[in-house]
């Protein structure tokens, strides 16, 4: 990872967004703590990022048996 930066944070993730932003960020330095409404919104943030991941697999699963059938029907 090359020369350590002790007060520098890598972020690793897809190219999907989400995640930490500058926001949650500047928290975290300022020392403040999520309150219980802001710990719900992030839950609920995961929950949604998570559905919408579910249905883009269940989309390709439908892709690939219609391709699959066309294949066996050709």
């Amino acid at each position: 990872m090359g020369a350590e930066h002790l007060r520098c944070v890598r972020l690793l993730g897809g190219g999907g967004g989400g995640g930490v932003t500058k926001t949650s960020l500047k928290r975290l330095n300022n020392g403040s703590e999520l309150s219980l409404n802001d710990t719900n919104d992030v839950v609920q943030q995961m929950q949604e990022r998570m559905r919408k991941i579910e249905d883009q697999i269940e989309e390709q699963k439908r892709t690939i048996r219609k391709e699959v059938a066309e294949d066996v029907i050709a």
